[in-house]
C-alpha cells in the first residue's frame, strides 16, 4: 500500500546497515517513523548474528527478545508521542 506509512506511523526493521527497508519504505510509501538496525544493535550488545537463520541456540533468542524489545521501544514512543 502506497499510503501506509503516511496513514500509519511505521517502524521499518533492517537486518543490515544497508537499510533496505528503511529505503524502500521511504521510497514507496512515505518517511518511517522509526527504523531498527539489527546489525547495529547487535554490535551494540557486542554479539554477532546467528550461525543459523532456522535453529536458534538459547543465547540467539535471548538476542531476539531483545530485538523485539527495542522494536516495542519505539512503538511506545511513538504511541506516547501521539497521545501527547
Amino acid at each position: 500500500e502506497r499510503m501506509f506509512a503516511k496513514q500509519f506511523p511505521t517502524v521499518a526493521v533492517d537486518g543490515c546497515h544497508k537499510l533496505c527497508a528503511t529505503k524502500a519504505i521511504e521510497k514507496f510509501s512515505g518517511k518511517t517513523a522509526a527504523t531498527v538496525d539489527v546489525e547495529s544493535l547487535l554490535e551494540e550488545l557486542g554479539s554477532s548474528p546467528p550461525a543459523s537463520r532456522r535453529v536458534f541456540t538459547p543465547e540467539d533468542m535471548a538476542l531476539v527478545a531483545v530485538v523485539a524489545g527495542v522494536i516495542v521501544g519505539k512503538v511506545d514512543e511513538i504511541k506516547e508521542a501521539q497521545d501527547a
